[in-house]
């Protein structure tokens, strides 16, 4: 529940289908590529990208929470 409210706050609908993909359905990055009408690397390179926007997301809320 909590990742699933987390992807929501995600400008882009490419990048929170890709996570979804990765971590809640558990597809492989050929699988991810292939839907997403990309590479493998593009896809692994809009995740390292996605990553770091969910930790800025992430550390935004904690920053949030501790004021």
């Amino acid at each position: 529940k909590e990742t699933q409210a987390l992807l929501r706050l995600l400008p882009d609908p490419r990048v929170r289908g890709l996570l979804e993909m990765r971590y809640l359905s558990g597809y492989k990055w050929d699988t991810i590529a292939d839907t997403m009408f990309v590479t493998p690397r593009s896809a692994m390179r809009m995740h390292r990208r996605a990553l770091s926007t969910v930790y800025a997301l992430l550390n935004d809320r904690r920053a949030r929470g501790a004021k």
